[in-house]
């Protein structure tokens, strides 16, 4: 037995309080006299003013002491542990994480999890309502406050490891929220304990934690990096394998090419140390290197998601790219941080080279013929070209993104951008607004920021000169430039990342042409074979479905097809190791480790019911002589209504 409110019996100290009214109530027995004359002196009673009576037996006392020690039993809330789950709500938490995969117990942790979860909903009454979170990369609420057992099963049945980091603290946030709306929670978090706990959140109710797995052995691939030689373009593979066991392991580390095995080697590891491999002279052109942990007869892995690692070679070139300026440090130094292009500053009215890919005129206009394929980038074009046309001039714009709000510019914070002034240039049709002056007209706004396809050119228009704004001295210009010299050079830039963590997203906007036209799918395919097709005109150019590991593909009718990695480099899901408690603030009880939850029997409903029977009693007795004069009335009233009637 247990007291869930130890602070209700500081009311005990009433008790005395009634005892001592006692002592000091006034007490006078009625006689029958046949005249108070003779007895007014007597009737002042002289014990009235003694402070102290004699404490004698006095039922109505007895009966005051037992309703107040009831009620104070009552508040104190005794409960018993139960095995049934007694709670109306039920939240279960079940950690999704890359660790919830190893299957040091049978069949996995996660497959265990989900046994208990099952196993939890079958003890729960039938009215009871059932919330089931997925706590993986980006948490889920599969099903809320449900009362249908087949619906609730069904969702915990489909519940699978994610390859990532579990985000715990906003599941929890999600489960918190639903708990203040319930009068009697019980969340359950089904965990290897491998998680970020939130370090200032509360959970109303009451919150159990049951730890998953058994054992710490597992060694893992935490680094795959790729080196290129100068001398032979050739390249090195160096890799690190990290053993989270608590004993030394011996483990094969294998190299492959594009699929072909080329190298091995044996690995003594300590406990809890990292070993490192490396493999020269890989020929130039392989695209993607995997390393990969071998079956191994004396080291024992129960997690396989980090036995394996790919990196994607870049085989980069180089664009050629003039500038044609009189001298701007902002762009040249914005340009020097992009290493794909090969830069070269003109004067206006300079010859151009044929063989340019990509043209920035900073203050002017082509002079001559534009050479066939370059794309064009215009910045403050003083007049108007074959392009676009200018008319007049805008004073103080305030810059702010067009809704939809474009990828290229998504991430591009124009809250502190000042412009002093700006060209104003009526749109052409093929135009696509990415910012626009907040001041104009809202109907019909005057563009800052336009790109578009013109005659199979890419062309992207900034109104105002550089220099004229305070645009460079903020972080959002270097990320501007670097989204717009990627859509101005489709293929040519590395468009995807090399390698990024589980979920993360992947931003297509190079991928994708600014007009909508037939071949302007972008295809994606995941490392299980399947396909993700993107319409850059119905969808947001953003794929966020990276929740497997392994290479993903990325290509469109006009562009080469680029590959990208998707590896578990998390060396908190690798050490296996399961937490047996966790902590969370403002948690009604402690969490405990279990294999089969209990919850709080409370009996305060049973003791405040006796304390109300004894307060009847109570009142019955005190108003006992009134109550049999009325009964003595009633009675012979009923005789004589009954003689009447005979």
């Amino acid at each position: 037995m247990s007291f869930l409110n130890v602070a209700g019996f500081g009311l005990a100290l009433l008790l005395p309080l009634i005892v001592l009214m006692y002592l000091l109530k006034l007490r006078r027995d009625e006689r029958p006299v046949s005249s108070t004359y003779l007895w007014r002196r007597m009737v002042r009673d002289v014990q009235a003013n003694v402070p102290w009576q004699r404490l004698q037996r006095n039922i109505l006392l007895i009966l005051q002491l037992l309703f107040l020690g009831a009620l104070i039993l009552a508040i104190a809330r005794p409960a018993s542990q139960s095995a049934e789950i007694l709670n109306q709500s039920l939240i279960l938490v079940i950690d999704t994480s890359a660790s919830m995969a190893a299957n040091d117990v049978e069949p996995s942790r996660i497959e265990k999890a989900k046994q208990t979860a099952f196993d939890l909903v079958k003890s729960l009454s039938s009215n009871a309502r059932v919330t089931v979170i997925a706590a993986g990369i980006r948490p889920r609420t599969l099903v809320s406050l449900n009362t249908d057992r087949r619906a609730v099963n069904q969702a915990i049945s489909q519940i699978r490891a994610e390859p990532g980091e579990s985000d715990m603290a906003s599941a929890l946030q999600i489960a918190a929220a639903i708990t203040r709306r319930q009068q009697d929670a019980l969340t359950v978090m089904l965990s290897d304990g491998n998680v970020e706990m939130p370090q200032f959140s509360s959970l109303p109710g009451t919150f159990r934690f049951v730890p998953i797995g058994a054992s710490n052995k597992n060694q893992a691939v935490q680094m795959l990096s790729l080196q290129t030689n100068p001398a032979d373009l050739s390249l090195t593979a160096f890799a690190q394998v990290a053993n989270y066991s608590r004993e030394a392991v011996a483990r094969r580390l294998g190299f492959f090419a594009d699929g072909a095995l080329i190298s091995t080697a044996d690995l003594d590891i300590p406990p809890g140390s990292e070993q490192s491999a490396l493999v020269s002279g890989v020929i130039s052109t392989t695209q993607v290197i995997e390393a990969r942990l071998l079956e191994s007869e004396t080291g024992i892995d129960f997690l396989a998601l980090d036995d394996r690692a790919f990196a994607v070679n870049r085989q980069t070139g180089t664009i050629k790219t003039v500038l044609v300026s009189q001298g701007n440090l902002f762009l040249e130094t914005a340009f020097s941080l992009i290493p794909s292009l090969d830069l070269l500053v003109i004067n206006p009215g300079d010859p151009i080279d044929a063989q340019v890919e990509l043209l920035v005129f900073d203050g002017n206009i082509p002079a001559g013929e534009i050479p066939a394929g370059a794309n064009i980038l215009f910045i403050a074009p003083p007049v108007s070209t074959e392009f676009f046309t200018v008319t007049g001039k805008l004073d103080l714009p305030i810059p702010v993104k067009a809704e939809p709000v474009n990828p290229l510019v998504e991430h591009v914070d124009l809250s502190g951008v000042n412009i002093l002034d700006a060209v104003k240039i009526t749109p052409p049709e093929w135009a696509m607004p990415l910012i626009e002056d907040r001041s104009s007209t809202p109907q019909a706004r005057d563009p800052l920021l336009f790109v578009g396809e013109k005659e199979g050119r890419r062309i992207a228009v900034l109104a105002f000169e550089l220099s004229r704004s305070d645009l460079p001295l903020q972080v959002a210009f270097p990320i501007l430039i670097s989204n717009l010299m990627t859509w101005l050079t489709p293929g040519s830039l590395n468009l995807a990342p090399a390698e990024i963590q589980p979920g993360a997203p992947i931003n297509l906007a190079g991928f994708a042409p600014s007009e909508v036209a037939a071949n302007s799918i972008i295809r994606i395919i995941r490392p299980d074979g399947s396909r993700v097709e993107i319409d850059p005109a119905i969808h947001e150019s953003v794929f966020n479905e990276t929740d497997q590991l392994g290479l993903y593909s990325i290509s469109t009718d006009n562009e080469d097809i680029q590959q990208f990695a998707v590896n578990l480099f998390s060396p908190q899901e690798s050490q296996i190791a399961p937490t047996r408690t966790v902590h969370l603030t403002g948690a009604e009880s402690s969490p405990v480790e279990m294999s089969v939850i209990t919850t709080n029997r409370e009996w305060w409903r049973l003791i405040a019911l006796l304390a109300v029977i004894l307060l009847s009693i109570e009142w019955l007795v005190y108003h006992r002589a009134t109550l049999s004069e009325l009964l003595q009335r009633l009675l012979p009233a009923r005789s004589r209504t009954g003689a009447h009637l005979k």
